[in-house]
């Protein structure tokens, strides 16, 4: 079975969702300690955006209460960081189940707030999207907050996974 892959796919004016596992380490400031994890799925989102697409990318971050909006779990830093490192605004959505990834115009990023706090994550963005998933397809234990953007996306592979 051949693997698809981000690289082989026309992303011009496209919705691509991106689930990745952005779990940084944070000091007591929230400033990032390690961005190991960002580094390695920069070449993965730097591409899809360069490509034209409409990047959403998501992840969680810490263990909160699903449900329960905590700022001290928000992906913000995480956001920041992606703001320098790609050189362009990265919007910080925290309602992104209710916004149209649409509204990004063609090479643009936002960072949801933080995948654990909603109990069905992602399924309007999936269904239509490209869903590249390089750090969690196998990774994800099943849940409610992860499973539905497994299963309901279109699968590609991410740059990491060659």
């Amino acid at each position: 079975m051949a693997i698809l892959r981000m690289s082989n796919l026309e992303l011009r004016g496209k919705r691509v969702l991106i689930r990745e596992d952005l779990n940084v380490p944070l000091d007591a400031e929230r400033n990032i300690t390690s961005a190991q994890r960002l580094s390695a799925a920069l070449p993965t989102i730097r591409s899809a955006r360069d490509a034209g697409a409409r990047v959403m990318v998501l992840s969680h971050l810490g263990r909160p209460h699903e449900g329960e909006y905590d700022p001290a779990f928000s992906l913000e830093p995480v956001a920041e960081w992606l703001q320098a490192a790609l050189g362009t605004q990265v919007r910080l959505v925290r309602d992104y189940l209710d916004v149209r990834t649409p509204a990004l115009p063609d090479h643009a990023c936002a960072v949801g707030w933080n995948s654990a706090f909603e109990p069905l994550v992602s399924v309007r963005f999936s269904r239509p999207a490209p869903h590249v998933n390089p750090a969690m397809r196998t990774s994800v234990q099943p849940s409610t907050t992860r499973q539905p953007t497994v299963h309901s996306a279109s699968g590609v592979s991410g740059l990491r996974s060659r």
